[in-house]
């Protein structure tokens, strides 16, 4: 549904702003100040499922503050497969080493 909406909003106004937002300071900021300056935002966090509880409650503050600010809600999508893919290739790599495979020798 979010989506379909700012694919409304960018056929009527040209353009939608992604941002990717963390649950930090610095993503918080350049949202504000993308909103601020006047543009079609749509704000996206991708969840790794490893953040620490604080995140998960400053992102549902967030999101309440951007619906009732004419806003689109946060869009969350699910990132913890690709990390935890990347994190199985990092341990196979570290595995190869341990066993005196060389770095230019990887698969």
């Amino acid at each position: 549904m979010i989506v379909e909406q700012a694919i409304d909003r960018f056929k009527r106004h040209g353009e939608i702003d992604v941002i990717s937002v963390s649950g930090g300071k610095d993503s918080t900021a350049m949202l504000a100040l993308a909103i601020e300056r006047g543009a079609n935002v749509l704000a996206v966090f991708a969840d790794t499922q490893h953040e620490h509880p604080a995140v998960y409650e400053y992102l549902d503050y967030l999101d309440e503050f951007l619906r009732k600010n004419g806003q689109f809600p946060i869009v969350r999508v699910d990132g913890s497969e690709a990390i935890h893919e990347k994190m199985e290739i990092r341990r196979q790599r570290l595995l190869q080493v341990a066993g005196g495979v060389r770095y230019r020798d990887w698969e």
